[in-house]
């Protein structure tokens, strides 16, 4: 296809194109936005879907792993929120981190479940499912925050 990987030192030698590879690219969001008249924000929360480092397991079995035990701790959908305190587990997380400093950063999965939740219709307590490609999460609420049972389905 054309495209060749080389060392730093090599792009200048090869007169090549530097692609910098990244979740959020924050200068193309800044142009985008500008061409609506709209200046970037000063703060972002973002949510990404990481199943974190899992070296001898499954990425997807580690990750549900470490939603439940978070649950059993005791931990509401705040526990799985993070600003400064992202786990190292979290490679995807970290690496927006670096691009966002001080982003509020969540999992996709508890992101949608507690985005179902500020739907003027939703009656506590309350099943919140999140129907995603391949695989599906739910979880049952009861406070608008406490989680008390989760899981997922794999769908192929």
């Amino acid at each position: 296809m054309g495209v060749i990987i080389v060392n730093e030192d090599e792009v200048k030698e090869l007169d090549a194109s530097v692609i910098t590879l990244c979740d959020i690219d924050k200068q193309g969001l800044k142009k985008a936005l500008e061409l609506f008249g709209i200046p970037i924000p000063d703060k972002f929360a973002i949510a990404v879907q990481d199943h974190g480092y899992s070296p001898g397991m499954s990425n997807r079995i580690f990750r549900f792993d470490y939603f439940r035990d978070i649950i059993q701790k005791g931990g509401d959908l705040n526990s799985f929120a993070y600003k400064d305190n992202i786990p190292h587990r979290f490679t995807r997380m970290k690496a927006v981190e670096r691009t966002l400093p001080g982003a509020l950063l969540m999992d996709t999965g508890m992101a949608a479940i507690r985005g179902a939740l500020l739907d003027n219709n939703a009656k506590l307590p309350c099943i919140a499912i999140n129907i995603g490609n391949g695989h599906t999460l739910a979880g049952i609420i009861d406070n608008g925050r406490s989680l008390h049972y989760l899981n997922t389905i794999h769908i192929r």
